[in-house]
């Protein structure tokens, strides 16, 4: 059901986090390089991850969390992460989102 996401962190749909400290440690060590080597434009991935600010939408990009975390831009690719088990960790303190269901 969940994309198979690292030991540790929580396996769901949502994660959230709203402590300023986590974010800021992942501000800091949100730093990607492209990799001619790992690159692989025909990689797909179903999740993606967004960043909010005062409610507002300012960061999205389909996201591939295993042994490196990969974001996507149109005009580069894919970049990975170099500071991956720093953000890992802090991944780690991310919160599941409950959000009702309603059938019709």
């Amino acid at each position: 059901m969940y994309n198979c996401l690292p030991d540790g962190i929580k396996q769901r749909t949502l994660l959230y986090c709203t402590d300023n400290a986590v974010i800021q440690q992942i501000k800091k060590n949100f730093v990607f390089e492209w990799n001619v080597e790992d690159y692989a434009e025909t990689t797909t991935s179903g999740s993606k991850i967004y960043f909010f600010k005062d409610n507002r939408v300012v960061f999205q990009s389909p996201i591939i969390f295993d042994d490196n975390i990969s974001i996507y831009f149109e005009k580069t690719g894919w970049v990975f992460s170099t500071k991956y088990d720093v953000l890992k960790d802090n991944f780690k303190k991310f919160k599941p989102m409950y959000i009702p269901i309603v059938l019709l």
